[in-house]
């Protein structure tokens, strides 16, 4: 694959200038190398690639020349890879390439994976342009060196028919398995999937054939008393077939609720301070209080109680769920 496979490679503002490059060029692939976006487009017209490969361009997504490099990737459907530096706004990105045939590898980044990922898209990207007669099973040059790339790849990959019939499946060692699938070939996924997850996939495996572009979903689950979140993107092989990446993102997930809710934590003490220096009245002020916390972790009751002296005391302020019955007035 590395003899005949030509790639571009578009590198703006990179702290290594020609890492990429050299990475690819030692790996045995053709490369060009393009360090603006106006010579990317004029290079992809001239000779497409089999493969483009990008770092460093998320500043420039707003010029004339990222768009006229979208419409070029679009047009000439060249599988687009791109390297995500830390904190980049992965939205931004994905509004930028819809329509493109589009993966996406965060930082920090290793040698090992970046080969893996270019390997996976030159195998299966261009699977649509095979005879639909050809054999259904990648024939490697090489068992050993395959198993080792894919070994490399922490996604589940996972070959499927129009229907949900499993015809293959690939590495996945990072991604939770459902229970029953180490036998899977020629079961359909309803036999390990719930439901909603089935109708789910299927419906992006539908879009995916019919619009011949990548899909992307999110789906969420409960495995083991845990909730597990992973990312699908569903890729067009054949008329029936469409290749299945799956991306266990739990741990990016959990890290982002985490952030919200400090997020949540740190508007509600704002609010409650902006109270406290609006009004000089003391009820108010608790009630704000109650209120803002209540909003805030999502409580059915929140109240404050004033104690006397003698350790005796009444509810002051009181924020409770509509199917609840406030207490304060019972006093």
């Amino acid at each position: 694959m590395a003899d005949s496979a030509h790639i571009l490679v578009v590198e703006i503002a990179c702290p290594e200038p020609a890492w990429l490059r050299d990475l690819l060029g030692q790996a045995g692939y053709s490369v060009t190398r393009a360090t603006n976006l106006k010579a990317a487009t004029t290079i992809l017209q001239a000779c497409p690639p089999d493969l483009a490969v990008v770092s460093g361009i998320a500043a420039e997504l707003d010029t004339g020349s990222a768009t006229e490099l979208r419409g070029a990737l679009n047009k000439l459907d060249v599988p687009l890879l791109w390297l995500e530096a830390a904190g980049s706004d992965r939205g931004s990105v994905m509004t930028w390439a819809e329509g493109c045939i589009v993966d996406y590898v965060a930082a920090p980044y290793r040698d090992d994976e970046i080969l893996a990922r270019v390997n996976l898209h030159l195998r299966y990207q261009c699977r649509p342009q095979m005879s639909r007669t050809s054999s259904p099973e990648i024939k490697p040059e090489n068992d050993a060196t395959q198993a080792a790339i894919f070994s490399a790849i922490p996604d589940l990959l996972l070959r499927l028919r129009s229907d949900g019939t499993y015809l293959d499946r690939l590495s996945g060692g990072d991604v939770v398995h459902f229970p029953g699938t180490e036998s899977f070939q020629g079961r359909k996924i309803h036999d390990f999937m719930p439901p909603a997850l089935v109708d789910l996939r299927l419906q992006h495996i539908e879009q995916a054939l019919t619009t011949g572009t990548m899909q992307r979903y999110k789906q969420s689950f409960e495995q083991n008393g845990s909730l597990c979140y992973e990312e699908c993107r569903v890729v067009k092989l054949t008329d029936d077939e469409v290749l299945v990446i799956v991306r266990d993102i739990t741990a990016r997930e959990q890290a982002s609720q985490r952030l919200q809710q400090q997020l949540k934590q740190a508007r509600a003490i704002a609010h409650i301070m902006e109270q406290v220096h609006r009004s000089l009245d003391l009820e108010q002020i608790f009630m704000a209080v109650v209120q803002t916390v209540w909003e805030t972790l999502a409580c059915d009751r929140v109240l404050i109680y004033r104690f006397n002296p003698d350790w005796s005391g009444k509810i002051v302020a009181e924020a409770v769920s509509p199917n609840w019955v406030p207490l304060m007035p019972l006093q």
